[in-house]
């Protein structure tokens, strides 16, 4: 299973990428706040949709440019180690996400839409409200 960020010293990857750095922010505070998952959707010409679900409520996070969706799931593919190669109607990875000392596992199914577009979701381990994590600098 691949962890992000990676533990070894820059290697040329692509984990030092803003397109990265997303992901693995939105990861986090979705584990700050007790989210349960986290979803991207195709939205308009301009932009997409990333927004959470905690307690069965969904709440829009952010709405980046449309011109970042591609890079957005492709990132994410590789992180759940997707065949970027083939289209496959759904697929589903495992990845870990490393946070100061604790180390998650996170679920990532993509889904393939009619309109050729493709919708992801990305399941965060469920953490009692005690053992959430931390904002920087709070004690």
């Amino acid at each position: 299973m691949r962890r992000f960020p990676s533990s070894e010293p820059y290697d040329g990857s692509a984990d030092d990428a803003p397109i990265s750095k997303l992901w693995i922010g939105l990861i986090v505070e979705g584990l700050r706040d007790g989210d349960e998952r986290i979803q991207v959707l195709p939205g308009t010409e301009d932009e997409f949709i990333i927004r959470a679900c905690s307690k069965g409520a969904w709440r829009d996070i952010m709405r980046p440019p449309a011109k970042m969706y591609r890079a957005f799931m492709q990132r994410l593919k590789v992180m759940a180690n997707f065949s970027l190669a083939r289209r496959i109607p759904i697929e589903e990875g495992r990845f870990e996400v490393a946070y100061r000392d604790s180390t998650f596992e996170i679920k990532a199914t993509v889904r393939a839409r009619a309109d050729g577009s493709e919708e992801a979701v990305v399941d965060l381990p469920e953490l009692p409200p005690n053992k959430r994590l931390k904002l920087a600098g709070a004690p």
